[in-house]
């Protein structure tokens, strides 16, 4: 009775955390081998011949560098993307680098036409430190410091998460580095009644490797922003050993994604049999393909790769469960 209820708990656990992950999501950049939203958004352009490297569990192919200047970065398709944040608005990223230079001013990720006019971004800034603004006020821009003493310069070699939430419920807008709420947060603030549009513009003026891009139609509560923290490499490897760099080459897409209900596979090769499997690596459903679709209907919402199988060889693509 015991061990059946410690697994329930644990059952339970992964749920909610499925639930944390996709609850408000609204575009998702893992970087695992390509540029595009796992939500078919927002798919970003490369202004240059930016390649995938290491990302900070080592797995290969799972984030990108940028070489720091203005034109080589990755930018939306559309320049008109709407930004409302009167139900809340959050970032969260993944970033290691920076440059060394006092004044220098680098985007990390920035929402809006122009750099004055930014809907929403998260920049390093003096002394290479974190720093997240938002236009909250027609007309003023309040931001937020990490903390800072202003005579060091920020860590440049280790991997850093920031997180910038806007949540009206509580007039809240905070910054998290690290998983730490800094200090400067703010409270009492107000928000526009319309709203901000332009580009998402990634890594433009910023040397170093950027990974893992949630951006949330909400406020995030500092459970969810520990639950992004403590995520694994959007990258699958061992136990099962599988990764979407084994399928370049076989032409897979998988529509509608994300979906509540099913699949359909899109594919110029017959595959005989399919798994579902968890980010942690856990197989959930597996059986035989049948008519090019996969009933996805009893899954938990959340993130999982979808394994296409066959004697020549193995497929895998993400997907989002809604």
């Amino acid at each position: 009775m015991k061990i059946n209820l410690i697994i329930l708990v644990i059952l339970i656990t992964a749920c909610t955390i499925q639930a944390q992950i996709t609850d408000g999501l609204y575009a998702y950049y893992p970087f695992s081998g390509s540029i595009e939203d796992q939500f078919g958004n927002f798919d970003l352009q490369n202004t240059g011949d930016l390649n995938p490297v290491e990302d900070r569990f080592g797995e290969v192919n799972c984030a990108y560098w940028f070489p720091g200047n203005d034109s080589i970065f990755f930018e939306t398709i559309s320049e008109d993307l709407s930004n409302n944040i009167q139900s809340g608005w959050s970032i969260s990223l993944w970033y290691k680098g920076g440059t060394n230079e006092p004044g220098d001013y680098e985007e990390l990720l920035a929402w809006g036409p122009y750099y004055d006019e930014y809907c929403s971004y998260l920049w390093l800034y003096d002394l290479n430190t974190p720093l997240g603004g938002a236009q909250l006020i027609p007309e003023t821009y309040p931001y937020i410091w990490a903390d800072q003493d202003f005579t060091n310069f920020w860590d440049t070699t280790a991997w850093h998460h920031i997180v910038m939430t806007i949540n009206p419920q509580d007039s809240l807008f905070q910054l998290y580095v690290d998983n730490e709420l800094q200090p400067e947060s703010q409270s009492g603030i107000s928000l526009p009644t319309e709203a901000c549009s332009g580009s998402i513009k990634i890594g433009k003026w910023f040397r170093g490797t950027i990974d893992d891009i949630f951006i949330y139609h909400k406020g995030l509560s500092q459970d969810e922003i520990t639950t992004l923290y403590n995520l694994p490499s959007a990258c699958v490897s061992d136990p099962v050993s599988v990764k979407e760099s084994a399928s370049v080459n076989f032409k897979v897409n998988l529509f509608p994604n994300p979906s509540k209900e099913s699949l359909q596979v899109e594919t110029d090769h017959l595959f005989e049999r399919f798994s579902i499997i968890t980010t942690d690596g856990k197989v959930v459903k597996s059986d035989v393909l049948n008519e090019q679709t996969v009933d996805i209907s009893l899954l938990n919402p959340g993130i999982y790769f979808l394994q296409l199988q066959s004697a020549k060889g193995n497929a895998i693509r993400k997907f989002i469960k809604e």
